[in-house]
């Protein structure tokens, strides 16, 4: 306890192997307050059914943001070197009683924004199921742990954009958080970019505070689909049991890939 605030820490020991050959060792961390729940501004509880307890809809997932605007690190050595870094940290948990691709869900789009002095999440969630109406969300989780949650945010996407794979994603979402104050969160750079995923640096602003932070975009309708489970096995890394002979192109540096996958120089075990 600090001044009434229930601090965590959470540890964990590394020791990975690697699909290019040698192993990844070190350990991460993350210590800060424990999410407390306030009422909203109409005097409900900050989570709401599906997110934070219950069910989404008629599904079973359950996603819970449990630590935010809290700090972490990771200490890493590899076969290339040593990676150290430490800064803003923020922990949630997802789980199901089904599969992913079983839900209900057609997509999600999903961000944290780290502001001065607490985190925003922002989340949109369509239903598989034809005419049903999109679920927005909008969760502040500050430096001392209080959460506040906003339903019915109504997020405004920008401009649609399609990667190859024909998956939709906006490049920005403008919304409301607790107070009404208005945010702004445009997609900075993508990181990872597949068929029914993908990962995006951020950058947001509310009034005069600016901030950083991580998106992603997921359809779990495309997870398991005879056309793309191949696929998925080629970027697999399989510690034990065989990994598929494409590995190398989806492993390690981007420079040299082709050199590991033609001459296995990378050492990636497949």
């Amino acid at each position: 306890m600090a001044g009434g605030v229930s601090i965590r820490t959470l540890q964990a020991t590394l020791d990975l192997a690697l699909p290019t050959g040698g192993r990844a060792t070190g350990k991460l961390w993350l210590s800060g307050p424990l999410r407390r729940d306030l009422p909203d501004a109409a005097g409900g509880d900050v989570s709401p059914p599906g997110l934070g307890r219950g069910s989404l809809d008629t599904c079973t997932h359950l996603w819970t943001p449990m630590m935010a605007a809290s700090r972490g690190g990771l200490e890493l050595d590899t076969p290339g070197g040593e990676l150290r870094i430490e800064g803003r940290g923020y922990h949630d948990r997802n789980s199901a009683g089904q599969p992913l691709q079983s839900l209900g869900i057609h997509s999600w789009w999903w961000g944290r924004l780290a502001l001065p002095g607490r985190d925003l999440i922002f989340y949109r969630l369509v239903p598989s199921e034809a005419g049903k109406a999109p679920r927005d969300l909008v969760v502040e989780i500050a430096e001392d742990g209080t959460c506040r949650a906003r339903e019915q945010a109504a997020l405004q996407m920008g401009r649609e954009r399609r990667n190859v794979w024909g998956l939709r994603w906006p490049d920005s979402a403008v919304f409301a958080d607790p107070d009404g104050h208005i945010v702004r969160v445009d997609v900075d750079s993508v990181l990872d970019n597949g068929p029914f995923y993908q990962r995006y640096l951020l950058r947001g602003r509310c009034g005069s505070d600016e901030g950083y932070g991580i998106g992603e975009n997921l359809m779990p309708d495309r997870v398991d689909t005879d056309l793309l489970r191949p696929l998925v096995r080629m970027r697999v890394h399989r510690a034990v049991g065989a990994n598929s002979m494409w590995l190398p192109l989806f492993s390690g540096d981007v420079d040299g890939r082709w050199s590991r996958l033609l001459k296995r120089s990378g050492g990636a075990r497949v």
